[in-house]
Parts: C-alpha cells; structure tokens; sequence
C-alpha cells in the first residue's frame, strides 16, 4: 500500500503538555501503521507546506486548549477558521495558523486535527502527571482513528 496519510505531530517538547503532539508521534513512529508516514514538525509548522503535496489526507496532532477536561481528545475534518472560533492553539497565533492550515487545504483531499487538551502549558521538559497518565490511552485513541482512515472507514472518536 502506497502510502497516503501524513500524521504530523505538532508542540514545543519545553513547554511541557504542549509537546503532547510530538512525544505521540514519536511513539506511534514504532508501531509503522501501513499506509502512513508520521513525522514530527515541533514547532516548525511552515515544514508541513513543503510535504503536504505529497499525502491524500493530513491529520495534524497537537495540544489545544479547548475548555475540556486534561488529556480529551477532539478530531475536527477539514478543519477551517470557523471551527475552533474561540479556541486557543497556542496562545498568540491562532489566525496564523488557521490561514496556514486553509492554505494546506489546497495541498490535500482531507485535513484533520486531532486535539488534546493540555492541563499546563508553561516552561517545564515532560507531560505533566495527568496527561503522563493518559499517555498510551490518548496514543491508542490516535492510533485507531489513523488505521480507520488508511482503511477509508468512518471512525467516531467518542
């Protein structure tokens, strides 16, 4: 199978619950789900415009404050401007983003984003307990929701 699903992981590994994109992405890498390629950005999002042609569907892995309770999970398909309107990515470079990510639009069939919330978003090197403790539940929930969509099914995360 050729493969067709960029899984790009997302966060900043010194701000502590905001690294939860990549340190996924890194333990998903391990797991070599057929059909997709992970690869960690950090916080190089402007790296993504230069693979994005390349894949069918994005799924975008990050921490986002979304008003839940630490360590949810939401998944947003085709996700535009309107969808996270009140939201917060990372705290200053929200409309950066979406502009960035209806650019990608053009790229792929599908984008996806799959957000986790973060309990702390500050200074610090690691997961903070609560999401630590989540960890392999959250990366499990991913890892479906990737095979489903290699597979072209339909997959609800809740």
């Amino acid at each position: 199978m050729d493969v067709k699903i960029l899984v790009a992981g997302f966060g900043n590994i010194l701000m502590k619950d905001d690294g939860m994109g990549v340190y996924l992405c890194r333990y998903l890498k391990k797991k070599k789900i057929e059909g997709v390629e992970i690869q960690e950005f950090g916080v190089e999002d402007w790296r993504l415009s230069c693979v994005a042609f390349d894949f069918k569907h994005i799924v975008i892995v990050d921490a986002v404050d979304i008003g839940y309770m630490p360590g949810k999970c939401a998944v947003w398909e085709d996700v535009d401007f309107t969808d996270l309107c009140g939201f917060s990515l990372h705290h200053g470079y929200f409309i950066s983003e979406m502009q960035f990510i209806r650019a990608l639009k053009k790229l792929s069939e599908k984008i996806f984003f799959f957000g986790i919330q973060p309990e702390k978003i500050e200074w610090g090197i690691g997961l903070t307990e609560r999401l630590n403790a989540r960890f392999y539940s959250i990366a499990e929930r991913l890892k479906i929701f990737i095979e489903s969509l290699a597979k072209g099914e339909i997959y609800a995360l809740h």
